[in-house]
């Protein structure tokens, strides 16, 4: 741990602290960037299947991301406890059948279709049924390693 002294230079034993909103902030602009990566990728090889699919992926984090630096709104709160996980999750199946796709493999819709309803299910449940913010920060990874 470190601590800037009066020069500007960092001393042992102390930190500098990063504001997590600030953390979230900087997730959303690299993939902003992302985005206009994969947007010119899927423009310029349109006959390679993937890219498209990895443009999703980047637009539903920047919106995720986005819906993460709102909840700083009261009255945006409620719908962002609603929407962000949703939509981070499914940019992650958005990469995952992007990366199957660029391998030419076959993707499993129903498999698929039934992890993202399940998750939305589980999410909307520990949302509406039971607000418990554990056990939605539980099903989220558990749900992203499937």
């Amino acid at each position: 741990m470190y601590r800037l002294s009066p020069a500007g230079t960092l001393k042992p034993g102390s930190y500098m602290g990063i504001d997590l909103r600030t953390f979230i902030f900087i997730l959303g602009v690299t993939h902003l960037m992302q985005v206009l990566v994969f947007m010119y990728q899927y423009i310029a090889n349109r006959n390679i299947k993937g890219p498209g699919w990895w443009l999703m992926w980047s637009a539903a984090e920047v919106v995720g991301f986005s819906l993460v630096l709102l909840r700083g709104l009261p009255w945006f709160l409620p719908y962002s406890i609603v929407f962000q996980d949703i939509v981070i999750f499914t940019g992650t199946i958005f990469v995952y059948i992007g990366v199957l796709r660029f391998f030419e493999k076959k993707v499993d819709w129903k498999t698929t279709s039934l992890i993202w309803i399940a998750f939305v299910a589980l999410h909307l449940t520990f949302v509406f049924v039971k607000n418990d913010f554990t056990a939605r920060s539980f099903i989220f990874p558990v749900f992203r390693v499937c």
